[in-house]
């Protein structure tokens, strides 16, 4: 029972980093930005990477670069999780 339920988590863990690449991958076309799906998918990763970006906003200038570290450290975080269980 165990088993299955780690493997369901691994799955939820797994399908949330999907959404994420989906998220910035639509991101980066103009036409799509405003889609449903962005929306949707941003509905699901914005309350987790919203806290982390705030986060690093307080740490000294890590929020004003031009890459998004908020969403590597979470995507980071998910594999290691995936990993250890």
């Amino acid at each position: 029972m165990l088993q299955k339920l780690l493997l369901l988590v691994r799955l939820v863990l797994r399908a949330y980093q999907i959404v994420m690449i989906v998220s910035a991958v639509l991101s980066w076309i103009p036409d799509l930005r405003q889609s449903k799906i962005k929306y949707f998918c941003d509905s699901l990763t914005e309350p987790v990477l919203r806290p982390v970006r705030s986060l690093l906003n307080r740490i000294g200038g890590l929020g004003s670069l031009p890459i998004d570290i908020s969403f590597l450290l979470v995507y980071i975080l998910l594999a290691v999780i995936i990993n250890i269980i």
